[in-house]
């Protein structure tokens, strides 16, 4: 069964209605939902309540809106993430993109629409291409991953000093609050898909144009935190960890490129990509928490298994010890998992059954409740300290659920 097909029946199962599921290319906000189209307000409110229901009841749980439709009937959509229901909000609700136009495909990277993601911008609208620290920039999104892309104005003296031309789209390999995480080679992109979309960029936004705009104060700004979110939203971390440290740079730079081309290079989804709750597509939060921990490799869900594999061209992940298979199953060992290695022949990595991460994070959680409790019969059965109350004792075990 498909994870479209497993997620409309779960809205069946909960909805007691059917939904189906709308493409990009299928609505003015070029957003992937679930739609069901009600009958009546009262049919809306009926659907509305369950879903209430559920989210009251589970930490994780789904976004959906009310959609109006001009025949003065509506339709209860399910969306992907928070990121979408913002565009979505801004664009019903406040009318801040103007230019539904801005929201189209600008162009075919295989299978794939590519899309610019609307960022928000000083003046509290949203535009598809911005000015930050005088360069314009963009972040594309191909099949539900984003990277962000700039134009290279010549102020930091890269043309005279690299040779490397400006007035030209470059891609990022992500961005922090202080600076651009630019290609190690920036005139030998490691992946042709960068090359195509540099090139489509430059077809429908011409990079000279837009230099000049950006240097002379035509493009709309964007506020770092908001250009921070929308370009690396899709990173587990949500953002950069550390304006100076090196963990950002490795996360950003090494871990997800790999994984934002895969998902580029694969046929469009036919799902929302849900990472928690009723909608989750199965294995995805294992996932989730397996690329939150300190693991500099590529990981992603391949069946039954999540597989592993080496970034092996940086010297980051080298030096920390992940750069082979090796390196990688001892981080894995020293975790305390208990790991079965799945190989394919002439595939690099090795692919570990979900199931084992199950186990592993089922019992970090059955430990943590068992310190909890001793913690509460402590506070019950030992003397009190002066200093101990319950409320101190109520903090002390959150902290353990959330260590």
């Amino acid at each position: 069964m498909s994870n479209q097909q497993t997620q409309l029946e779960t809205l069946h199962r909960w909805s007691g209605v059917d939904f189906r599921f709308v493409q990009t290319n299928e609505n003015q906000f070029g957003l992937r939902y679930y739609e069901h189209k009600c009958k009546s307000d009262d049919e809306y409110q009926s659907i509305a309540e369950r879903f209430n229901d559920y989210n009251f009841c589970n930490a994780d749980g789904f976004i959906y809106r009310c959609l109006e439709h001009d025949d003065h009937t509506c339709s209860i959509i399910v969306l992907e993430n928070e990121l979408d229901i913002k565009k979505y909000d801004n664009i019903t609700m406040y009318n801040r993109i103007t230019d539904l136009s801005a929201l189209k495909s600008i162009g075919k990277l295989g299978e794939n629409d590519v899309f610019l993601e609307p960022i928000l911008t000083s003046d509290g609208k949203y535009s598809t291409i911005v000015e930050r620290g005088l360069r314009a920039i963009a972040v594309v999104n191909i099949n539900g991953r984003r990277l962000p892309f700039y134009i290279s104005s010549g102020k930091s003296g890269k043309e005279q000093e690299f040779g490397i031309p400006s007035g030209k789209w470059y891609p990022l390999q992500g961005i922090s609050s202080g600076w651009l995480n630019k290609m190690p080679d920036m005139l030998h992109n490691p992946y042709p898909e960068l090359d195509t979309v540099c090139n489509i960029l430059e077809q429908k936004f011409p990079a000279i144009k837009l230099k000049h705009d950006a240097l002379n104060g035509k493009l709309p700004k964007a506020n770092a935190n908001d250009l921070l979110k929308t370009a690396n939203f899709e990173f587990p971390e949500g953002v950069s960890f550390s304006e100076y440290g090196g963990y950002s740079l490795v996360k950003n730079h090494c871990v997800y490129l790999p994984q934002i081309i895969t998902a580029w290079r694969s046929k469009p989804n036919d799902f929302l990509n849900v990472r928690k709750g009723i909608l989750a597509v199965p294995g995805q939060e294992i996932l989730n928490k397996i690329q939150e921990m300190r693991l500099f490799c590529g990981s992603m869900i391949d069946g039954d298994c999540i597989w592993f594999y080496p970034i092996d061209d940086s010297e980051y992940i080298a030096s920390a010890g992940f750069g082979n298979n090796l390196g990688i199953e001892s981080a894995l060992y020293k975790l305390g998992i208990d790991y079965q290695i799945i190989e394919k022949p002439g595939r690099k990595g090795f692919g570990v059954p979900i199931s084992c991460f199950v186990d592993y994070f089922s019992r970090q959680k059955r430990e943590k409740y068992e310190r909890a409790s001793e913690q509460f019969t402590k506070f019950q059965t030992e003397p009190s300290n002066p200093n101990d109350n319950l409320a101190t004792i109520i903090k002390r075990i959150g902290d353990i659920f959330r260590s």
